[in-house]
């Protein structure tokens, strides 16, 4: 099992630092391709998707309001609620922020800049780089709250509670006050209410039933690679989203292994796209190539949607097993609205759907939050 402090994240500084290194460019640098590996880098056409930004002035910072004067910092996650107000984790603030249907951005709750664990209503609150997001029917949001190893729950009103977690960096299933997560960072709900978490640190994903018991899905808790019948001997290296679609399966960014892995309601962990080499090729899944995947969404129709972050794309995997980009320039660094690959992405992270199938990408190192409308 890795140490608290050797896990290596997609939202902690050294990470930035390390992605920064990887793919060239820096925070707000200009246009430019960053040498992408295999398969070749062909820019996609133009497409059906109109990408614009919902909020976010692409500067770092925190300040409410209209979604064109909010500042963010390094925002990773999304989420869409039944009213259709997107959630934000807003990583670097150690925030919870709102944008309403109206576009006002709002802080819902945590204390801006302040890294700790306390519960509490609204700005009472803290948490320590909270990532995963996920909504419920009732309006509750909640997050991965990553460096307090914790799942925690906000209501509608900014209150804010612990739902699952003991705050110890382990792998101690049931209870939930009880139970322990390494890490925790993507978090998606089944039709009947269970929570299903990427234990992004020991690289398992887990489960908190409805009744509040936490197990153990998939993951021996090695870090590695293998696809197995049964959840308990399959491998991933740090999980980082997952999602759910119409079926029951479960669809996960395996970040490390640049692969797309599917779990059946049956328990069998399978590779969904991906070689697990660093690239960027579209075409069939079992021949395509990814550059650190971190969000996923799945859309009314089952086609899966991957932040490709590394190759600053968003990706689409049919239920047939094609892939395609959808949005942004492969290897290209930018702020850039427009139709598909005339749009730019700086380390796109997680996304969300909404009813009309409309996108949402949390646009970490732009700063801002993203949308990709059905054209």
């Amino acid at each position: 099992m890795a140490s608290n402090s050797s896990i290596k994240l997609g939202i902690t500084a050294a990470c930035v630092a390390l992605l920064l290194s990887a793919c060239g460019g820096s925070p707000g640098g200009g246009e430019g391709a960053t040498g992408l590996t295999g398969g070749g880098v062909v820019i996609p056409t133009a497409g059906t998707y109109l990408v614009s930004t919902l909020a976010g002035t692409g500067t770092q910072g925190y300040s409410d309001g209209a979604g064109s004067n909010a500042m963010f910092a390094y925002p990773s996650a999304v989420a869409v609620d039944t009213s259709g107000n997107v959630l934000v984790a807003d990583t670097s603030n150690d925030l919870l922020r709102k944008i309403s249907v109206s576009g006002t951005v709002s802080s819902l709750a945590g204390q801006a800049g302040v890294q700790g664990f306390q519960e509490g209503s609204g700005a009472q609150a803290q948490f320590n780089h909270l990532v995963g997001l996920v909504t419920d029917a009732q309006g509750n949001t909640f997050v991965a709250d990553t460096e307090n190893n914790r799942i925690r729950k906000v209501s509608p009103t900014g209150e804010v509670s612990t739902y699952a977690g003991s705050g110890d960096f382990n792998t101690v299933d049931g209870p939930a006050a009880q139970a322990s997560f390494g890490n925790p960072q993507g978090l998606a709900f089944d039709k009947a209410g269970n929570l299903y978490v990427a234990d992004t640190g020991l690289s398992k994903i887990r489960k908190i039933s409805t009744s509040g018991e936490v197990s153990t899905v998939a993951g021996d808790g090695q870090e590695g690679f293998a696809d197995c019948n049964l959840g308990s001997c399959a491998r991933f290296f740090q999980p980082q989203a997952i999602a759910l679609d119409s079926k029951g399966n479960l669809y996960i960014t395996d970040a490390r292994n640049q692969r797309i892995r599917k779990i059946t309601p049956a328990g069998a962990v399978t590779t969904f796209a991906g070689t697990g080499y660093v690239g960027y090729a579209d075409g069939q899944a079992e021949a395509s190539m990814f550059n650190s995947p971190m969000g996923i969404a799945v859309d009314s129709k089952d086609n899966v949607y991957v932040a490709d972050q590394n190759n600053r794309v968003i990706r689409k995997i049919t239920p047939a097993g094609e892939v395609s980009t959808v949005a942004g320039k492969p290897g290209y660094v930018g702020n850039s609205n427009g139709l598909g690959s005339q749009a730019t992405f700086y380390l796109p992270s997680g996304l969300a759907i909404d009813k009309e199938d409309n996108l949402y990408v949390a646009d970490y190192s732009n700063h801002s939050v993203r949308k990709l409308s059905l054209k």
